[in-house]
């Protein structure tokens, strides 16, 4: 899946391309978010903890902290996962995750809508690979309007997504990953 499939829907773009910058984050920031259990299991698997830095980047994004954004993103890509290192599914779940997240941070830095489609296809890599494992045969059209409907419902939620300041709030608002 990419992004032209999901963000490129009348029923995503129209309400998407209305948001500002920083709800646009914080939609993204909780549309990430939805992967969390991806990043516990790598942590668990590997024994590491991507989970508190991924928490970490989370917050930059949604607090829109400009003067730590830079170390944010050094961070968060001094530490994606390397597969040859770690070999294992998790370990391309977190790949994906990370790459996501430091793209997220970048786009909230700049502005620059590439990092933001970049992030969302990194994401979307995830989704992908979940539903091949479930079903070899999977149809991506199935797994599209799943993603379509989960923008949609975080885009009901912007009121409550505007006063979102910590992950908490996050959440709260973000879906569950099928």
């Amino acid at each position: 899946m990419q992004w032209g499939l999901i963000f490129g829907n009348n029923e995503v773009m129209i309400p998407f391309r209305k948001l500002s910058r920083t709800q646009r984050s914080k939609l993204i920031a909780a549309y990430l978010y939805r992967q969390i259990r991806l990043m516990r299991a790598f942590d668990d698997y590997y024994r590491e903890d991507l989970t508190a830095l991924f928490f970490r980047g989370l917050e930059s994004a949604i607090n829109y902290g400009l003067d730590n954004l830079k170390e944010a993103v050094d961070e968060v890509e001094a530490n994606v996962p390397d597969t040859e290192e770690f070999s294992a599914q998790e370990g391309t779940y977190a790949q994906n995750l990370m790459i996501a997240l430091m793209y997220l941070l970048l786009y909230v830095q700049a502005g620059n809508e590439e990092d933001l489609i970049r992030c969302v296809d990194s994401a979307l890599n995830n989704i992908d690979l979940i539903n091949y494992e479930m079903d070899e045969n999977y149809a991506e059209n199935g797994g599209v309007v799943r993603e379509i409907m989960a923008v949609q419902k975080l885009l009901s939620s912007m009121a409550e997504l505007d006063k979102v300041d910590t992950l908490d709030g996050l959440f709260d608002l973000a879906v569950d990953l099928v």
